[in-house]
């Protein structure tokens, strides 16, 4: 301002500027602060054992890749504890009611009564009986056929209800990971402007100020790229809980650094 480079709303403005950016980076030491109660708290530890432990990132810097549609599916199918339990008690439903068809008819055979669909990621199951047409759907046989239909009919909806998650946090995740890369193109293109002002300004063909707004620009968005990444890792988060299986933790995810020595 005093050689005549600024005015002084614009110093004004750049002030402002700067005491947004020291609130915000207070902000974030105030939000690692809770960050690490909250984590030892999680895992059952002082807060001050977490004081020479350091987290390493590194393994989230790469977003881990989407899984297509199918092999979601039948990794839920093959993992999901509540499906398979469903699927347990069809399976004993089934199991009686050949044991009920057996004693009055030895010579039927029966094929599976489930098996895994790869192309569309979900359980089959084989619903059809054939007896003898002299059968009048009577009896036991009658009673363990209502029961196997009656677990049939629980296990398909749980089933539709499961794939119905996986389907919507894959797609919530997805969009998470497009919002990353479009979130790094921008991120480049900011970095080459701020270094496009800086070169500017050091050959006088720019004022300082312009290059500390570049720079604040970088660091607004080096925070909103953190954001990003956090709701990246929780669609990630909730499309493991659909999965009920972990896709990426990697083991060096956390570490602690040694010591330093005493004096």
């Amino acid at each position: 301002m005093k050689s005549g480079e600024v005015s002084p709303l614009e110093a004004a403005q750049a002030r402002i500027a700067l005491s947004r950016a020291a609130l915000a980076a207070r902000e974030s030491d105030r939000a690692v602060a809770v960050a690490r109660s909250r984590l030892a708290e999680a895992i059952g530890v002082p807060l001050a054992a977490l004081a020479d432990a350091r987290l390493s990132f590194s393994g989230l810097t790469e977003p881990t890749a989407p899984l297509a549609p199918a092999e979601a599916r039948r990794l839920a199918a093959q993992n999901r504890a509540d499906l398979l339990a469903a699927l347990a008690t069809y399976a004993a439903s089934q199991s009686a009611l050949q044991g009920e068809i057996a004693r009055q008819y030895p010579d039927l055979s029966f094929g599976p009564g489930y098996q895994l669909d790869q192309g569309e990621g979900k359980w089959s199951l084989s619903l059809g009986v054939t007896l003898p047409i002299f059968h009048q759907n009577q009896g036991p046989i009658a009673a363990a056929q209502a029961r196997r239909e009656s677990a049939a009919a629980k296990f398909l909806s749980m089933q539709h209800r499961v794939l119905a998650e996986v389907d919507r946090t894959s797609a919530a995740y997805a969009s998470a990971l497009g919002d990353l890369a479009t979130i790094d193109t921008l991120r480049a293109t900011l970095t080459q402007q701020t270094k496009t002002i800086r070169a500017q300004q050091t050959a006088g063909e720019t004022s300082r100020l312009e290059l500390t707004r570049a720079q604040l620009e970088l660091v607004d968005h080096a925070r909103a790229e953190l954001d990003a990444r956090v709701r990246a890792e929780q669609a990630l988060t909730d499309f493991e809980a659909a999965l009920q299986r972990p896709l990426a933790w990697p083991e060096t995810a956390w570490r602690t650094s040694a010591r330093p020595p005493s004096h």
